[in-house]
């Protein structure tokens, strides 16, 4: 497996915790590890070595550590990713969500986002009314918003396009 660390050049890497071993670029090298939760100490090449995982996403294939007090960002590629993104069939591509459309027929009581702004996944963008409640309509993927279709105030039927992603 390829690792690439804070956007650095990738290694290959690959480890077994239980042999205490990990191997990067074909050198065999020995790992002493302590772990208590998301916290491991390690000795590495007669240092130590203080991490903590601060965060990790499966779908990005992403680890985002504190290492010594400072963080570092981790993303891990497998033979079968390489293949994909050489054929051009990335998974951030396929993944990349273009509309948001009403999930139910409702009434738009507000709109947070705005054409031309930056939105992180699960962001809300609009507030639907619907059989009495109010439903927050938050962002299925990151993106900048290209066009918003309804206004405050406007009735929307099931599957209406409301906002555009570039």
């Amino acid at each position: 497996m390829k690792a690439t660390v804070n956007n650095a050049t990738a290694s290959e890497v690959s480890s077994n915790i239980n042999s205490k071993t990990v191997v990067l670029n074909d050198q065999s090298l020995p790992l002493d590890l302590l772990q208590n939760g998301a916290h491991l100490h390690f000795v590495w090449k007669g240092k130590s070595v203080n991490v903590e995982v601060l965060s990790v996403s499966k779908e990005e294939k992403k680890v985002v550590l504190k290492v010594n007090n400072k963080t570092t960002e981790v993303r891990l590629e497998e033979p079968l990713d390489a293949l994909l993104n050489s054929l051009g069939f990335s998974s951030a591509n396929s993944s990349k969500i273009k509309q948001v459309k009403s999930p139910m027929p409702g009434l738009v009581l507000s709109i947070s986002a705005e054409v031309g702004k930056e939105i992180k996944k699960d962001e809300p963008l609009l507030i639907l009314e619907a059989m009495k409640m109010e439903n927050v309509i938050k962002s299925p993927t990151d993106g900048v918003v290209k066009s918003i279709s309804v206004n405050a105030g406007q009735a929307v039927e099931k599957g209406s396009v409301m906002i555009t992603f570039e």
